[in-house]
């Protein structure tokens, strides 16, 4: 990676130093369970960072703001929405459900959930779909009305999806309407939307209503391949990419592909979201962002969090 390449995006770099673990003059330590880094003597914790700034202390290059580019696949309408966060990859098994979950805790915001498998947000919160005589989504897309999401203790309100949703999505316009109309009729600064992974109509809309695309990807081929065809397809979207589930040593080679993906594109990449064993496991349906304390383990996750929750705020007008 060439110097100039690191300025661009210094959140590889960063992450490069603790790949390949030959950095003299910068080396990570854990403080208090949160990740620092020592530079010229100055440390500075994860959760005094500011919007765009790291806890490596480096910049990130800031989200464009930039109408859609209706020669793309999909013919949606450019919209003003500025607070509709969509998490979408066009590929699964990325980690797209638990950053929606946090996020929306997070962001004090109502949770979409546009994805009809079982392994969802909507399973996750503790809704089962079995246990219920409507199905909240099917019902406000076809009545018209905006769905009221559910409040739950130490979750983000949610408004669950439903396995019928798979062969009852709208069109992507319809979609994108329909977000933009509840965005407007909750009055909430935030509004988070998880979508199918690998790509659906309802996705597209999402996608299309958002003012930011939070990508996922961890730092694997196949994943690196679906992202680059993901920027490929949509350089022009408010797309963020976000290294997720990484290593404590990922592989510099894997680093590099992520800086070759975004080269020449306004796409930025995020703090990366490290690994942690026991999220895959957890049994507990509260946000791991509002335990407090935060268990030790998760720490690193949790600060990582923030960074990217502050980093979604400061794209608002």
């Amino acid at each position: 990676m060439t110097l100039e390449r690191q300025n661009q995006y210094p959140s590889l770099a960063a992450l490069r130093l603790t790949g390949r673990g030959r950095a003299r003059q910068e080396s990570i330590r854990r403080s208090r369970g949160i990740m620092r880094l020592k530079r010229s003597g100055i440390w500075i914790p994860a959760s005094r960072c500011s919007s765009f700034t790291t806890a490596w202390r480096y910049p990130i290059p800031a989200a464009p703001r930039r109408a859609f580019n209706t020669s793309q696949r999909w013919s949606v309408r450019i919209r003003d929405v500025s607070n509709i966060v969509t998490v979408a990859a066009r590929k699964g098994g990325v980690g797209k459900t638990t950053l929606a979950y946090e996020l929306a805790w997070l962001l004090d915001a109502p949770l979409v959930d546009l994805e009809f498998d079982e392994g969802s947000a909507t399973r996750v919160w503790g809704y089962r779909h079995e246990d219920r005589v409507r199905a909240p989504l099917l019902d406000a897309l076809e009545s018209g009305r905006t769905p009221r999401p559910l409040s739950g203790y130490h979750k983000p309100d949610l408004v669950p999806c439903h396995p019928d949703f798979q062969l009852n999505q709208p069109a992507a316009d319809d979609m994108a309407d329909a977000l933009s109309r509840w965005a407007g009729e909750w009055q909430r600064d935030f509004v988070v939307v998880d979508t199918h992974g690998g790509g659906s109509p309802s996705g597209d809309g999402a996608i299309a209503a958002a003012s930011v695309v939070v990508v996922p990807v961890p730092l694997k081929t196949k994943d690196l391949n679906a992202t680059e065809g993901m920027i490929r397809e949509m350089p022009d979207y408010p797309l963020v990419i976000v290294p997720n589930m990484v290593p404590r040593v990922p592989s510099a080679a894997e680093i590099d592909r992520v800086a070759q993906i975004v080269a020449g594109t306004p796409v930025p990449v995020a703090e990366p979201v490290p690994y942690v064993r026991g999220i895959e496991t957890r049994k507990k349906r509260v946000a791991i962002t509002s335990e407090d304390p935060t268990p030790k383990a998760y720490q690193p996750f949790v600060a990582a969090l923030h960074s990217l929750a502050g980093f979604v705020k400061a794209q608002r007008p």
